[in-house]
């Protein structure tokens, strides 16, 4: 186990971020981003180490910037972003770095990805979840009509159809995105 209580899995990463040896265009030195994507549950006080330590913007986000249009790049970052948004300190650290922006432009850049438009319309429903101001901020950024477009395209995948349907449950809880 690692020390002071921190999670396993975010001990090698800790150590990667000290060294200053991150994602670089060609994900040559992914070790940390393998490991948050690894993750299906994570503990709150690990979101919250990752969060700290930059891994959400300078892991996660860079690597959706840098390879939007690789599929299966884009779905690991997804499903990292979901685990990680799981409390407030990921769901801020995801909103300070652009996370909800690099979203929204992976579905836009890869449209005929049904897992992509799935696991993107996730992220979205656990950005927004309980959060007014923050799904606001989605909305502004395009994300009820990437979600819409998604559900359209999509129409025979339950998982976007779930996924859809949760994230704009979500956005609409605030009467600013109804309208």
């Amino acid at each position: 186990p690692a020390a002071s209580g921190e999670h396993p899995h975010f001990a090698h990463f800790t150590s990667v971020r000290a060294s200053g040896q991150f994602l670089t265009e060609d994900l040559e030195h992914a070790d940390e981003f393998a490991v948050l994507c690894k993750l299906k549950r994570v503990d709150y006080e690990s979101v919250g180490e990752v969060a700290k330590a930059g891994g959400i913007e300078r892991v996660v986000i860079s690597a959706l910037d840098e390879n939007r249009d690789d599929s299966p790049i884009v779905i690991m970052a997804f499903k990292a972003l979901y685990t990680l948004a799981s409390d407030e300190r990921g769901q801020a650290a995801t909103f300070a770095s652009g996370g909800v922006e690099a979203v929204v432009a992976a579905m836009e850049e890869l449209p005929e990805d049904a897992k992509v438009q799935e696991w993107a319309c996730a992220v979205l429903w656990r950005l927004a979840w309980d959060n007014g101001a923050q799904a606001v901020k989605i909305a502004d950024a395009g994300g009820i009509l990437r979600v819409t477009e998604a559900m359209a395209a999509y129409a025979a995948a339950e998982g976007v159809q779930e996924n859809g349907c949760w994230a704009l449950i979500n956005l609409a809880w605030n009467d600013a995105n109804v309208s």
